[in-house]
């Protein structure tokens, strides 16, 4: 499991993924679903296969060719997203 937050490695990368993994996960417009999924499969050539909640966390799974997959935490499950309850969508890419 990577945890980019212990690793202290924050960097704006990391701030805009786990803004997008929030719009991909939990915005209620699956068009905007969409193309959030759309610019993190950009940013990481393909490699990220699935965008899910669990235990009230976000997680997403990363996997290269012929490789293991890894999941990385992204961040706590918040209780709202734009003033709504948290509804969480996975998704698959």
């Amino acid at each position: 499991m990577i945890n980019l937050k212990e690793a202290n490695i924050v960097t704006d990368e990391v701030r805009i993924l786990e803004s997008l993994v929030r719009a991909a996960i939990l915005n209620p417009a699956e068009g905007v679903r969409s193309k959030a999924i759309k610019m993190i499969n950009t940013f990481y050539n393909g490699n990220i296969k699935k965008g899910f909640m669990g235990d009230n966390q976000l997680f997403l799974k990363y996997q290269t060719a012929g490789k293991e997959p890894r999941y990385i935490y992204v961040c706590e499950m918040p209780r709202t997203y734009r003033d709504k309850p948290s509804n969480p969508h996975n998704f698959i890419t």
